[in-house]
């Protein structure tokens, strides 16, 4: 891995029209942000120390993994410069970033199972939040719909079934890792939720903890 200063260029790969980039705009409004090629072969706004995004030494390097990553993909993938930190941890490209050429490289089996936690956990704190939300207009009939869920996810193993741990799980930057995952497609939603209705629950769980 390594750090790009910030009058330094790094040179990436991007993906035009990312579906997760529109609708991460849709949810939050603004510039539409473009999403690069990390080492796991996933396309990320930024770079984390779990998952870089790949930087070429060269345009003409980078030129030719941008026309496998096209073929693979059956979609145009395209070299990038980007300036200065705000894009996180880098990796330089090597011989074993080939496969992240090719398309998203299995998790590991923990990996996987770990992952799968925290979307079901998110899942259910955003149905607790939202069994509330039909309730906005009475605090009482709010706070025990949101118990009543909250106890009937602890009962299937999610949570300890108060309402306030749900909205507070909410906050967190696992809930907002797993969100931005749904963001960019890589996870999906359960059936009757949207990346749109779990926003609407993040943003009540962030309303309710600063109230507590």
């Amino acid at each position: 891995m390594n750090e790009i200063k910030q009058s330094k260029t790094a040179i990436v790969l991007t993906l035009d029209a990312h579906g997760g980039a529109t609708r991460e705009q849709r949810l939050y409004g603004g510039v539409l942000e473009a999403r690069f090629l990390n080492v796991t072969g996933r396309w990320a706004s930024s770079g984390t120390d779990a998952a870089p995004l790949l930087t070429w030494e060269s345009h003409e390097e980078a030129e030719a993994c941008a026309e496998t990553a096209s073929r693979s993909r059956s979609r145009p993938v395209r070299v990038y410069s980007v300036k200065g930190a705000r894009y996180g941890v880098f990796a330089s490209y090597g011989k074993q970033h080939t496969s992240a050429l090719l398309g998203y490289l299995p998790y590991s089996a923990a990996a996987a199972r770990k992952l799968e936690g925290e979307r079901k956990r998110l899942m259910g704190y955003a149905s607790v939040m939202l069994a509330g939300a039909t309730e906005s207009q009475d605090a009482d009939k709010m706070i025990a719909a949101m118990k009543e869920e909250a106890h009937r996810l602890r009962d299937a193993g999610i949570g300890g079934g108060s309402w306030l741990s749900a909205a507070q799980g909410l906050t967190g930057k696992k809930a907002l890792d797993v969100f931005q995952r749904i963001i960019d497609g890589e996870l999906e939603c359960d059936a009757g939720l949207t990346p749109e209705a779990i926003w609407q629950a993040i943003q009540i769980g962030h309303v309710l903890s600063s109230r507590r």
